[in-house]
């Protein structure tokens, strides 16, 4: 057990060093973001367009920086 923990703590090293400094990816989550403030903002005055927000816009974005720059 010991070494799996140690395992992970070297992956979430990792991940955090090489993939959340990378400006495009910081970007398209601060989209994201952004995205999901709006949706929120939204979901009290039409709730069809701020979950078409926050599924289109904010998981799109996020995912894309996931996938892209991950």
């Amino acid at each position: 057990m010991k070494g799996f923990l140690e395992a992970l703590k070297v992956q979430r090293w990792d991940d955090h060093r090489l993939y959340h400094h990378s400006r495009i990816n910081q970007t398209l989550h601060l989209v994201s973001a952004l995205s999901f403030i709006y949706a929120y903002v939204l979901i009290f005055t039409d709730p069809v367009a701020a979950a078409l927000v926050g599924w289109l816009a904010a998981m799109v974005s996020r995912q894309a920086g996931h996938f892209f720059f991950e």
